[in-house]
């Protein structure tokens, strides 16, 4: 069944035959075994109708191997399921799952899913604290790596350098605006420095503090 470098091969004298797959999760490969063979009994679900219940980290492992062996096909009759668990509303960015966040975007990811994938980019740059985006990426380097893994580390540099374009230029249009309100001399009265002040705070905590809207 299986070709390639995984070719299945017979020993000469007469052992078990052992195809080794060191890169793979156990779990993940015996997933794609049992939906080849029809055991769908075996495929992890979010419903609790099948015996195998889904976590995130599961499902990625098996959509990645499915990937690597061109079986995503095969996991068609599932999206419908999968799907509405890896949309950004049921994120729990914790301390408890650092990878949670990568488990649910590589499931999106693998399964084709453009506009979860979009949106998911969209709230980490505009709503996910620095703090937590740092950890994110650690826990990324640090952790199992996932089929999006290789491209994840360019992502979020782009993530970072767009929310540091962003404050640059609420910080701009912040300081242009305020020299118009300047008195006749330039000078600012201390109400105004002292708005000038919070302001700017406001403009950097809107990026570490999760502060947009």
């Amino acid at each position: 069944m299986l070709s390639g470098p995984w070719v299945e091969r017979k020993p000469a004298n007469g052992e078990e035959s052992v195809v080794a797959l060191p890169d793979e999760q156990p779990m993940a490969i015996a997933v794609l075994l049992a939906i080849v063979h029809e055991r769908l009994d075996l495929v992890p679900t979010w419903s609790g109708k099948h015996v195998h219940h889904a976590s995130f980290e599961a499902i990625s492992s098996i959509l990645s191997a499915a990937d690597k062996y061109g079986l995503i096909p095969l996991f068609w009759p599932f999206v419908h399921e999968w799907v509405p668990h890896t949309k950004p509303s049921h994120y729990t960015c914790s301390e408890d799952d650092p990878l949670g966040p990568l488990y649910r975007l590589n499931i999106a990811w693998q399964l084709g899913q453009k506009e979860v994938v979009t949106e998911t980019i969209w709230r980490f740059i505009f709503e996910l604290p620095g703090d937590r985006l740092e950890a994110l990426l650690a826990a990324a380097e640090d952790g199992p790596r996932i089929g999006m893994s290789l491209s994840l580390r360019d992502v979020f540099r782009t993530i970072t350098g767009f929310r540091q374009d962003v404050t640059q230029s609420a910080l701009d249009f912040f300081h242009e605006f305020m020299d118009g309100l300047s008195n006749d001399n330039g000078m600012m009265d201390d109400l105004s420095k002292s708005t000038n002040m919070f302001c700017v705070g406001d403009i950097f905590g809107a990026v570490s503090m999760d502060a947009w809207p």
